[in-house]
């Protein structure tokens, strides 16, 4: 899926919540894998949504393991985990 569709839609879901849930979580996983591959800019997305502290922590573990790697999942586990 485009990346600029993943971002308007996490934007959207913003805008409205303030947080990303684990239903919203989920619609964003769903769009980042429709076809089959997970692309650079879709991890530096992700990367970013991890980092700003944005999900909620059943959306942080939905979103966490989409396409990233063991480094940057260990780091975003100790970021999250030891705020």
């Amino acid at each position: 899926m485009s990346t600029t569709t993943v971002e308007r839609t996490s934007k959207r879901m913003l805008h409205i919540k303030k947080r990303i849930t684990k239903q919203d979580a989920w619609v964003l996983r769903k769009l980042i894998l429709a076809d089959g591959y997970v692309s650079k800019r879709e991890r530096t997305f992700l990367r970013r949504v991890l980092e700003q502290g944005v999900l909620d922590d059943e959306a942080f573990e939905v979103l966490l393991e989409v396409g990233l790697p063991n480094n940057i999942h260990e780091s975003a586990t100790t970021k999250t985990r030891g705020s």
